[in-house]
């Protein structure tokens, strides 16, 4: 039920993700749009991630008791599993809506890659960077409405990038351009180190976000 419940509530985030990664399609030309996957990537984690705890439109503000609270008060169900089944649930449309877009590179573009399995390996790099940037804005819905947890991740997710490009941050180890570059990249020569951090940063910041939903437990 909780993840039928999960799906009511972000079945048109989804489509919206799923029709930004239609547009992201026209035109698309590899050479010119190599960051495209990381931005899209970012955009999909903004729109889903939202399915953590918070789930009220992200352009309006609500005040009081959040309809989610009144669900976890009225049944035995802890603020964590309701945390955990969300998170995972939008987790499954931002990689759904990742997939669908590489999808539409190999029908639409073939000429982009040499064969399938390079679309499929570009499309797991894609995920588990997107999913360092899901985590962030994953554990600002723990304790932010909405839409300032919209806006919070937007800040965020800019600042992380301009340090990225702008600081002595090892370029082996940036997410975005381990995303952006990910398609012309065979698997020998995959960014491992950005893969590393992506998947260490994802887990400290889950591990954080779980810590928040355990304090504000009823």
């Amino acid at each position: 039920m909780l993840l039928y419940k999960g799906w009511l509530e972000t079945r048109w985030r989804l489509a919206a993700a799923l029709g930004w990664a239609a547009f992201g399609l026209i035109p698309w030309v590899p050479e010119s749009d190599a960051r495209r996957a990381s931005t899209l990537s970012a955009i999909f984690a903004l729109i889903l991630a939202g399915a953590g705890i918070v789930t009220e439109r992200s352009l309006r503000a609500s005040k009081g008791l959040h309809g989610s609270t009144y669900f976890t008060l009225a049944l035995p169900v802890s603020r964590v599993r309701l945390f955990s089944i969300r998170a995972y649930l939008g987790w499954l449309e931002m990689t759904a809506a990742i997939g669908a877009w590489y999808f539409g590179i190999w029908i639409l573009y073939p000429q982009a890659v040499a064969r399938a399995a390079v679309t499929l390996e570009s499309a797991a790099l894609v995920v588990v960077g997107a999913s360092a940037l899901y985590s962030i804005t994953l554990l600002l819905a723990t304790f932010l409405e909405d839409q300032w947890r919209l806006w919070g991740s937007m800040a965020v997710v800019a600042g992380f990038l301009w340090f990225s490009d702008h600081s002595p941050f090892p370029a082996s180890a940036n997410i975005f351009r381990a995303m952006g570059d990910g398609l012309h990249l065979p698997g020998p020569a995959a960014p491992w180190t950005a893969i590393a951090f992506a998947v260490e940063l994802t887990a400290i910041l889950i591990f954080a976000a779980v810590k928040v939903v355990e304090l504000r437990e009823y």
